[in-house]
């Protein structure tokens, strides 16, 4: 009896070893994760910057403005001013900026008198 218990706790305790993963192989998926996760990160910033890119956000600013949609104007001016304060662009749309506004609260009393 002591020898089936000690057999069978043996394989049990072989099984149970055998049930892990690798350090090594751990350690080579978790850098490939980072690696990963690395890449995943710096691809939605290059995906961001096509979106909204300096020369898109000019785009946008600029057909707002000639569709007359001023607050998408003023909010695409807005994000060009913090994400690109280097944009030869900047200094001409901040004038712009208290143009437009001037125009929105226009809008706003024009549709107070209408109601």
């Amino acid at each position: 009896m002591k020898v089936k218990s000690i057999l069978l706790l043996s394989i049990v305790i072989v099984l149970i070893n055998g049930c892990g993963v690798p350090e090594e192989k751990y350690n080579k998926l978790k850098l490939e994760y980072n690696k990963l996760v690395s890449e995943n990160t710096k691809l939605i910033k290059d995906l961001d910057e096509c979106r909204n890119g300096a020369v898109k956000l000019i785009a946008k600013i600029e057909k707002a403005n000639k569709d007359k949609k001023y607050t998408d104007a003023v909010k695409n001016i807005n994000i060009l001013y913090e994400k690109f304060p280097e944009s030869s662009q900047n200094k001409q749309y901040q004038k712009l900026l208290k143009e437009l506004e001037k125009k929105i609260l226009e809008e706003q009393q024009e549709l107070k008198k209408r109601s």
